[in-house]
């Protein structure tokens, strides 16, 4: 992909790319990975308070030219991919899953990026809780199949500090209540 996006680069072609995923740390992620690749950092933001979202489009691209980074924004504010009366930046990041509307003279490239499998999620653990290494390795491997979690999900229970997997099956199990309904 960010082979594709930077020979198009070099030939003048503009780039947004959406990043599909309800895993917001997959995202913020799969971005900062892509723009590495491009050798672009990468500036996640939020709408400015109180501006207008033309003027938050404008000072958005402004300072993507100025920095030289790609700018990335939720689907909420898709609108503030495309700034009108002035230019985008070459290549910009949509994060999240939906329908993005056209826009005129840029390319649309859709990124799916899969939830992960059980392997990817016991590195997961590995990396952003270093101290499940510590725990025996059929529990952390049970832990990692039986729990379809997302990195944001694992990161969100390795925040809670568990002192072994059961404590942090459990710690997922209360961070994924509100999908089982009522």
């Amino acid at each position: 992909l960010a082979l594709r996006v930077r020979q198009g680069l070099e030939q003048g072609t503009r780039w947004r790319v959406q990043l599909s995923t309800d895993d917001l740390l997959s995202a913020e992620w799969a971005a900062a990975a892509l723009g590495a690749r491009l050798g672009m950092p990468v500036m996640r933001v939020a709408p400015l308070a109180g501006a207008t979202e033309g003027e938050t489009a404008v000072r958005l691209h402004r300072q993507a030219f100025l920095d030289g980074c790609v700018p990335s924004v939720s689907i909420d504010e898709a609108v503030l991919s495309h700034p009108m009366g002035v230019s985008a930046y070459p290549v910009q990041i949509v994060e999240r899953e939906g329908r993005l509307p056209h826009v005129a003279a840029v390319q649309q490239i859709e990124w799916k990026l899969a939830p992960p499998e059980a392997d990817e999620r016991e590195r997961l653990w590995r990396r952003l809780w270093p101290e499940s290494a510590a725990w025996a390795p059929a529990e952390l491997a049970d832990l990692a199949l039986c729990h379809e979690a997302s990195a944001r999900d694992i990161a969100a229970a390795a925040g809670s500090a568990p002192e072994h997997a059961a404590q942090a099956a459990l710690a997922l199990r209360e961070r994924t209540r509100h999908d089982l309904g009522p």
